[in-house]
């Protein structure tokens, strides 16, 4: 017997189960006191001093410029300052990363109805997304660019019909300029998704194509001056059969454990399984005796994602100081083709595809949770000379030993973060005043980076006596038993703190 609201009821209880894996993923954030990241602590830092950089009672003016230029990378730090205004810099990260997490299910949701209101059973696929290698890399800026891209494909395809809607336009182009300031690559990336999908959709109405694209205008102006004005330099490119096997486990999804590799594996298997079913269900028939293709519009997104397919493969390693495009593009083409996937399958079929899918992104949070409680241990271990530290003095910070258990993240490389934004010290180890891409620039004559030696690379063969000033304190982590800056430091520094890995030096008055 037909019931009217039986397909309410089926939404509602799968709206239930994306709420329920919702929560789930945001209860580590705030499970435990640090998120362990590699570059998160000095996004905190930078943030940190941002906001107080014209405070009189502090002297980052003395080592930092500001960098007004409109380049990507900056949406994070001023989100992060406006939270710190009211909150510890700890709680505002945690709030930036359940906005994150938010903003991820809800740009896949929108993404998947914009296409189809069937498509929303794959938005199952993309949990195991969330807690990705980039975000443990606390790169920030790209994860939020990440789902905001599929946000803005979704966004145009709602509208397609609406090439010569101003208001449409307007909101396209302020979604694309969003998106540069989180990463330019995410950017450029949806601007050609969208005007691929369009030449596609409007077939020989070539001139609606044209409007969309002569439209898009300003959002292209700012790619235009990040590229005229830092130099183009490509660096570095994976053998080929890295790259497959890369990608045949997704591995961007695996930070802390290798053994997270499994749970890519199944969600390619799982996914390639899906996609050999689309083309039996929906896209190849026998009509006469011949095998007959039946495209439709949803063909624009498996080409989209074998042309991301494409780029993973041909795109160097690193672009214009930028690294890591590797990683980043082997993420994008497992999401770009689920509108294009069938889920026209029996009832205990889709039953098992999602049972599987649930378990998969719990196994997978289950890694991340676990390691989050390990990793925090160790922090707490790096964190623990905090309050030897005093405002305005310098650190320097020497790890030996960037992983510790983490299989991928460097999760001690900048963990000195923790001590700038607790107590507004001045970090010599600080990377993003040695880019130019970021809102704070070292001065040139106090850049540690180039006056000290190899800090991050060779800590060991450091020369802290060059500094232009009298380093107040330097932070040794896991140090080796003899290296060669050693005996310097013990002759000019008195050890104040130590616990476990850690020696928190200060110099001698």
């Amino acid at each position: 017997m037909f019931h009217p609201f039986s397909n309410i009821a089926k939404i509602n209880r799968f709206g239930w189960v994306i709420i329920g894996l919702t929560f789930l993923h945001v209860l580590p954030i705030w499970s435990f006191r640090y998120f362990p990241s590699q570059d998160g602590p000095c996004h905190l830092e930078n943030s940190y001093m941002l906001l107080h950089y014209f405070d009189d009672d502090k002297t980052y003016s003395r080592y930092y410029k500001l960098n007004l230029k409109p380049v990507p990378n900056w949406l994070s730090h001023p989100l992060l300052a406006l939270m710190m205004l009211f909150l510890p810099p700890l709680i505002s990260e945690k709030i930036l990363l359940t906005a994150y997490v938010i903003l991820f299910v809800l740009s896949i949701l929108y993404f998947l109805r914009s296409v189809g209101e069937d498509k929303l059973f794959l938005s199952l696929f993309a949990f195991p997304f969330i807690y990705n290698y980039l975000l443990h890399m606390g790169f920030y800026n790209f994860s939020f660019s990440f789902p905001l891209t599929f946000l803005a494909i979704g966004y145009w395809w709602r509208r397609r019909d609406r090439w010569n809607d101003w208001r449409v336009i307007a909101g396209l182009n302020l979604l694309l300029i969003l998106l540069y300031f989180c990463h330019i690559v995410s950017q450029l990336l949806a601007v050609g998704s969208i005007l691929l999908l369009a030449a596609l959709y409007n077939k020989l109405e070539v001139h609606r194509t044209a409007v969309l694209a002569g439209s898009l205008l300003p959002s292209y102006l700012l790619p235009i001056y990040y590229v005229r004005t830092y130099t183009l330099q490509h660096s570095g490119r994976w053998a080929m059969h890295d790259l497959l096997s890369y990608f045949a486990k997704i591995g961007s999804l695996t930070s802390y454990d290798e053994r997270e590799y499994y749970i890519g594996k199944a969600l390619a298997i799982l996914l390639a399984v899906l996609f050999l079913y689309t083309l039996v269900r929906e896209k190849f028939s026998i009509e006469g005796g011949r095998f007959r293709f039946r495209p439709d519009m949803k063909d624009g997104f498996f080409l989209l994602s074998v042309i991301f397919f494409l780029l993973y493969l041909y795109m160097p390693d690193g672009i214009s100081k930028g690294g890591f495009v590797t990683t980043r593009l082997n993420l994008y083409p497992f999401i770009v083709i689920l509108p294009w996937l069938s889920v026209r399958f029996r009832r205990p079929a889709k039953y098992v595809v999602g049972g599987l899918l649930i378990l998969l992104a719990l196994a997978h949070l289950g890694f991340a949770s676990y390691y989050y409680a390990v990793l925090n241990r160790g922090l707490d271990e790096y964190t623990s000379g905090i309050s030897f530290v005093r405002m305005n003095e310098t650190i320097l910070p020497l790890s030996f030993d960037h992983r510790g258990r983490s299989a991928r993240i460097g999760l001690y490389l900048h963990a000195a973060g923790y001590y700038c934004a607790a107590k507004g010290a001045i970090e010599l180890d600080d990377y993003e005043g040695n880019t130019g891409y970021f809102p704070l620039s070292y001065r040139t004559s106090m850049n540690p980076f180039a006056l000290i030696g190899n800090i991050e690379g060779d800590p060991g063969n450091v020369h802290p006596e060059r500094y232009p000033e009298p380093i107040d304190y330097i932070l040794l982590w896991s140090p080796k038993d003899q290296f060669p800056a050693r005996e310097w430091i013990e002759k000019n520094y008195r050890l104040i703190h130590s616990q476990g890995r850690l020696r928190l030096y200060r110099r001698a008055s």
